[in-house]
């Protein structure tokens, strides 16, 4: 195997993601409060995005949901914890579209853990998305409706 090949699989397309948990991530300025502050260095420093559970509200499965029947199950099933939150979703788009097709191909993926209030009074969640040859990092308004492939990234039990 040659060198650019080699660092090309061993770095863009290994399953194993690192995340530092030893301090919170900078947040966007339209962000006012972030609702799970103590939450946000909860999880594991490195996981493998093929054990990643791509979850689905019932309305999601066979129609849509709206974002905030899902936060709300989250929140009443206590399942939030187990989600991946905004530095998770980081590091995902850090490693590139390559990665991002492979493991989430076709799906807008999102980061329910970091859910949080802006400036004008709206709840927010951050996801990833293929926007052409780019990982794009946006937030989508709890007020919008979830398809099937918008799940919630939840870690493994």
């Amino acid at each position: 195997m040659d060198k650019i090949l080699e660092e090309k699989v061993g770095n863009e397309w290994n399953p194993i993601v690192y995340v530092d948990r030893t301090g919170r991530p900078a947040y966007p300025d339209f962000v006012k409060e972030v609702k799970h502050l103590k939450l946000e260095l909860v999880g594991p420093t490195d996981f493998d995005v093929r054990k990643i559970e791509l979850w689905l509200h019932s309305k999601q499965v066979n129609g849509c949901a709206i974002g905030t029947e899902i936060y709300e199950d989250l929140l009443t099933k206590k399942l939030l914890e187990g989600c991946l939150g905004f530095a998770d979703l980081q590091v995902i788009q850090e490693r590139g579209i390559g990665f991002f097709r492979k493991y989430f191909f076709g799906k807008s993926v999102f980061g329910w853990k970091s859910v949080v209030l802006d400036c004008r009074g709206r709840l927010n969640v951050p996801y990833l998305f293929e926007g052409g040859d780019e990982v794009e990092l946006l937030w989508r308004w709890l007020d919008d409706d979830f398809y099937s492939h918008n799940p919630a990234l939840r870690f493994a039990n």
